[in-house]
């Protein structure tokens, strides 16, 4: 599978819009475009791509010609196994911790929170969304015959080419502003001349106070040297 890479911008849109299908109240149609991105389908692949998982091909799940067409006495008839892709499955993930994202709110929220609240998840929730989309893992997920199961079931131990988070937050612990504090930042002006962008949807939206919560909460993750 060779994915053709193309850009793509994200458009901000205000906390409170449904114009984006990816940050919608539950729906007929919300279901719909969420099933079409999460369809995780059946698929084979070759006994090398198989090794390159670091599979065994003994335990794993082997595919019939049949299934995908190749009959008997066809060329292409090596052995196939099993697979599914990750970055359909991760999306799977995400739809089903988006139909549960205010399941364990009065945990965290025991007086319960303000309607900014729900407008900041249905932002994250289409933010998470467009990125996976956007760099989906294309790693297969082979299947595996397991004890005390029949059927075959998915080998999610996946082999992956990671970047080592744990080095990018000791690189940010390492290079962090010591010396800026909060009142610091808050009292940062422009210099005379420099021209001002204009105001982002949800920046716009701060200036006019329509979400004093979200300001709140987006400087509460915010480290300055006098936290």
């Amino acid at each position: 599978m060779m994915p053709q890479w193309n850009p793509r911008v994200s458009s901000e849109h205000p906390l409170g819009s449904n114009e984006s299908i990816w940050r919608q109240s539950p729906s007929e149609a919300v279901d719909l475009a969420w099933e079409r991105v999460t369809d995780v389908g059946m698929l084979e692949i070759t006994r090398d791509q198989l090794l390159k998982l670091r599979k065994d091909p003994i335990s794993s799940v082997r595919s019939a010609p049949e299934w995908a067409g190749r009959g008997e006495g066809s060329e292409d008839n090596d052995e196939r196994y099993f697979a599914i892709i990750d970055g359909v499955h991760l999306m799977h993930c995400f739809n089903s911790m988006r139909k549960s994202l205010y399941h364990n709110y009065h945990y965290y929220f025991p007086d319960g929170y303000p309607p900014s609240y729900g407008a900041h998840l249905s932002h994250c929730q289409e933010m998470l969304a467009n990125w996976l989309m956007c760099q989906p893992s294309i790693e297969f997920v082979s299947f595996g015959w397991y004890e005390r199961r029949d059927p075959p079931f998915p080998d999610f131990d996946i082999t992956r080419k990671c970047v080592n988070y744990e080095d990018i937050l000791d690189w940010q612990n390492e290079h962090r502003l010591k010396g800026l504090t909060k009142p610091m930042f808050d009292a940062l002006r422009p210099e005379d001349g420099v021209p001002r962008r204009t105001a982002t949807v949800m920046y716009d939206e701060i200036l006019d106070h329509t979400w004093d919560a979200i300001l709140d909460s987006a400087e509460d993750n915010m480290r300055f040297s006098d936290a």
